[in-house]
């Protein structure tokens, strides 16, 4: 699988399973964005270093905040969706062939 494919394949799923997420950027600066995500709850044996109960995983397409890009997601940032708000603990940025096909966040609960 190439990195296209597989970057193709996340956005159809999220189109079909995702809900409505919105980002808004810490400090401002960079345009606020909003797209299809899919988030979770943490697995208990996942419950490990800073990860607390209650904390979620969302997972995003690269391609959701267009020529901004994921690269600028960090620490801070909130994310809205399901009617409530979330800070962005850490992103993790997940490659095939050293190209971002899929982000992962780490969010709290504010």
């Amino acid at each position: 699988m190439t990195p296209e494919e597989a970057i193709a394949a996340l956005d159809r799923q999220l189109a079909q399973h995702g809900r409505t997420m919105r980002l808004v950027r810490a400090g401002g600066g960079l345009a606020d964005g909003v797209g299809r995500g899919f988030a979770r709850d943490f697995k208990p044996e996942e419950l490990v270093g800073s990860i607390q109960q209650g904390d979620r995983l969302a997972i995003l397409s690269p391609t959701w905040l267009g020529p901004i890009g994921w690269l600028a997601v960090k620490a801070g940032d909130r994310v809205n969706f399901g009617q409530r708000w979330y800070r962005v603990q850490a992103p993790d940025l997940i490659e095939l062939n050293d190209t971002v096909v899929r982000v992962e966040l780490h969010l709290r609960g504010m």
